[in-house]
């Protein structure tokens, strides 16, 4: 499969692979390969760049939670620079997956805060914004690479820079963003439960048929790779109404059964496709991602 998405609620880290070849029986490896077309440095004692490896660690944590412990995830990266030895094999490491789940919450951690700056009107945009990039300073970070501390040292001096009226303006626009980008993908827990990105896998299959917003069912009828175009059969004498339309794009996953169910979503890789057309019988799509076979 080429760039398949997978989805882990669990650990709370979403990424699409650049190829992940199946295992072709039971017990037999299910292999990850990521394509890096920079040349590596700094590496560990894989001979990887670190960033590059704890990646592998996120997508091995993915794919075993999404097929199963018994998935026996072997992952590669492929530096395309070296023709010689590009090819290095990354071995799941325990307290490596625990250092990069870590970092994955202090991430969201920082993104949270983000959320925060101009949430509350009582509270000073200027200030909070200055007091959020003073604890987001390069010194407080002495593990951050010089490409990064370079980045964040001009973010700092060009804020120096603005007025009082500009530095509330940049909160304001920051903070507006982050809460924006939060919401696409959990939504907003109120009066009508809009669960973003996770309706995928929250909301029940009921609720998304009342609001038009699920078609499952549907079985393979043909694939021409050269366009990425992917038919699909609808289940006979399925009259019902979906919103859904021309260009619209959607997610298309596996389900082991005609129902789909809330959790499948999160069990099999997520394909994003567009819609080229839809018939009472059939349903035209094209990958974004183009398969081979």
């Amino acid at each position: 499969m080429l760039e398949p998405t997978f989805l882990s609620p669990e650990y709370g880290v979403q990424g699409r692979l650049d190829l992940l070849q199946a295992a072709s029986k039971k017990g037999a490896p299910t292999t990850i390969v990521e394509l890096k077309t920079s040349k590596y440095w700094n590496t560990n004692k894989h001979g990887i760049n670190q960033t590059n490896y704890i990646q592998t660690l996120l997508y091995d944590l993915m794919i075993n939670q999404a097929l199963g412990e018994g998935a026996n995830v072997r992952s590669y990266i492929l530096y395309s620079n070296d023709y010689a030895n590009g090819l290095k094999y990354a071995p799941p490491e325990y307290h490596q997956k625990l250092e990069a789940i870590a970092a994955r919450n202090q991430l969201m951690g920082v993104e949270l805060l983000l959320g925060q700056i101009g949430a509350d009107g009582a509270v000073d945009l200027a200030k909070a914004t200055t007091t959020l990039l003073q604890r987001l300073h390069p010194g407080r970070i002495p593990k951050l690479s010089g490409f990064a501390r370079k980045d964040h040292e001009l973010v700092l001096e060009v804020y120096g820079k603005l007025n009082d009226l500009e530095r509330r303006y940049f909160g304001a626009f920051l903070g507006f963003t982050a809460r924006e980008q939060r919401m696409a993908k959990t939504g907003e827990q109120r009066l009508e439960s809009i669960n973003g990105l996770a309706s995928l896998w929250l909301d029940g299959r009921a609720d998304k048929i009342e609001r038009f917003e699920l078609l499952d069912g549907l079985s393979f009828a043909s694939y021409e790779a050269n366009t990425s175009m992917l038919t699909l059969n609808r289940p006979v004498g399925d009259d019902r109404l979906v919103k859904f339309r021309q260009g619209d794009i959607i997610a298309l996953y596996g389900s082991q059964e005609q129902k789909v169910r809330p959790q499948d979503a999160i069990r099999s890789q997520v394909f994003k496709s567009t819609i080229i057309s839809i018939h009472p019988e059939r349903v035209v799509l094209r990958l974004r991602s183009q398969q081979l076979n």
